[in-house]
């Protein structure tokens, strides 16, 4: 008499078994009267009617049976029905693999560990004395973390100054009483440095300073290995290392112009040098420059002498996605142009480089903290990207952050929905000095304020609604009351955040939980040592 029917494991054990371990195949329409697979509602029903179904032939099946004259079982196989007799059974197979029990992936909030931020006053803290004897300390305008500090192999960053001096900074973490290790200076400018960026490799410097200089340095030796000068006619800004080439870099200025340098490009005596000059043999012309990169002088501000000038390039960035894209901002409007560096523009001053895209339109006029009265475009203060270089940060003069796809400078999301916006009734953005970072697992963003606070937003994906808003409200780093304006904020390994403001300390944060419980427990007796990050 044949055996009662088993599951789809149980047949298939036994019929190897009776057959000395040899597999026999047994029907695609086996698997799916297994109890082992979730069915669907319209799946069941068609199963227990399986005379109905066409695509089920039970007589085909293997049957095993028992016969008393045998001590073993015999078994007749069959002829196995095909896998895919029709367009159907596709559908219903995969319909039945997406209903196999598998694991969900649950966002998980990392809100915890920005409010978890602390920062000690005796060992977190940092100052860079000034050369000026009428001032103590000098005022830090940039901070950066190596790439080795924000993959974890080390706690370096570059430290710029008001009076032109670059410093690095070894942030580890010190015992008690410990002497902080020696800091490596570098050769000053004649200006304020406004922008310090690390080489891919960490063993050059480069830095944009107020002097229409910028300079590479070398790490291990401290001396200048190149120096770009003559091409922009007014302070550089910001400069940034190509990330596909270490040997090019892109630089912007406040004329209005952005150059392009080559390190193995330098300059020849008929290019108008005198050789009396020591850094003649370190001094580099430019490969390519944009003139006007976000108008001409029509557009821009006016002096108080009358004069008109282009509206100064506030932040560049080189794309990750693709080779020879470039990104830039300026403080005229709050359009951000996309540059495609593959084409002839780049090589040859006289050629014009047109942009291949503009981000549009321009949402620096609807910020609500700007008056219903005035529409005005506000400028964009600074630029950042995601580690993943999908996804582009702008903050606005409007003390508003947007985002944009940066494929396209388009809103990441339908053109029916508003830009992903971050903001907060306390954060006041009144000058173009103020930076924001994304960290490096790209869970988080910081930015500096006017008001000398620092705001921390969670931007994973559980922490936007389908129309674009935050959910959470921002963590904020608040100093003292005298702290100033916030312009320094960049992003370490493991939650490690670096600031500076302008009452001349720059400060590193640290997560540590049981740290900021015992200071809510005892506010008034850790306020006194510990700074710890705030609703």
């Amino acid at each position: 008499m044949p055996l009662k029917r088993t599951p789809f494991q149980e047949v298939t054990n036994a019929a190897a078994t009776a057959l000395n371990h040899t597999h026999v195949p047994v029907p695609l329409e086996k698997l799916w009267s297994s109890p082992v697979i979730k069915r669907s509602k319209k799946r069941r029903r068609v199963d227990e009617n399986g005379d109905n179904n066409p695509r089920v032939d039970h007589s085909k099946e293997p049957q095993i049976e028992n016969t008393a004259s045998s001590s073993t079982a015999t078994v007749t196989p069959q002829p196995a029905a095909p896998r895919w007799t029709d367009a159907s059974n596709f559908t219903a197979l995969k319909l039945a693999s997406t209903r196999v029990n598998r694991p969900r992936y649950h966002p998980v909030s990392t809100l915890p560990i920005l409010q978890s931020l602390v920062s000690s006053h005796k060992h977190d803290v940092y100052r860079i004395h000034s050369t000026n004897p009428r001032r103590t300390f000098d005022l830090p305008t940039c901070a950066v973390f190596s790439h080795g500090s924000r993959l974890g192999r080390e706690s370096l960053f570059a430290v710029t100054t008001e009076e032109g001096r670059v410093e690095i900074i070894n942030a580890a973490v010190k015992q008690e009483w410990a002497l902080e290790p020696v800091r490596k200076s570098f050769p000053s400018h004649h200006g304020a440095v406004f922008d310090v960026r690390w080489s891919q490799d960490d063993k050059k410097l480069a830095t944009a300073s107020g002097d229409q200089q910028s300079c590479i340095m070398d790490v291990d030796t401290s001396a200048i290995v190149a120096r770009f000068s003559k091409a922009h006619h007014s302070s550089v800004k910001q400069l940034q290392w190509d990330p596909y080439n270490p040997n090019l870099l892109a630089s912007g200025g406040r004329d209005g112009s952005i150059c392009f340098w080559d390190l193995r490009e330098r300059k020849t005596k008929e290019d108008d040098l005198e050789d009396s000059d020591p850094d003649y043999k370190h001094t580099h012309t430019p490969t390519g420059i944009i003139h006007g990169a976000h108008g001409d002088k029509k557009e821009g501000r006016s002096t108080k002498f009358g004069q008109s000038t282009a509206p100064s390039i506030t932040s560049i960035l080189y794309g990750k996605q693709c080779d020879g894209r470039l990104y830039s901002s300026c403080s005229a409007d709050g359009i951000i142009k996309l540059w495609d560096l593959r084409q002839s523009g780049q090589q040859s001053t006289d050629t014009e480089l047109r942009a291949s895209f503009e981000s549009s339109p321009d949402f620096t006029t609807g910020s609500p903290s700007i008056s219903s009265s005035s529409s005005r475009a506000r400028g964009i203060v600074s630029l950042t990207l995601t580690p993943c270089g999908s996804v582009i940060y702008a903050l606005s003069s409007g003390s508003q952050i947007h985002s944009y796809s940066a494929l396209t400078l388009s809103i990441p999301e339908s053109s029916c929905a508003p830009p992903m916006t971050l903001s907060d009734a306390r954060l006041r953005v009144n000058s173009f000095y103020v930076r924001m970072a994304v960290s490096p697992c790209g869970n988080w963003l910081a930015s500096g304020s006017s008001g000398g606070d620092v705001f921390l937003w969670e931007i994973g994906g559980s922490s936007w609604t389908t129309r674009g808003t935050a959910i959470t409200k921002p963590v904020v780093l608040h100093f003292t009351e005298n702290s100033g304006e916030t312009t320094c904020v960049d992003w370490g390994a493991d939650g490690m955040l670096v600031t500076g403001s302008d009452d001349g300390t720059i400060r590193t944060w640290r997560p540590d939980s049981a740290r900021a419980a015992q200071f809510r427990d005892d506010f008034e007796g850790t306020r006194w040592n510990w700074a710890v990050a705030t609703s």
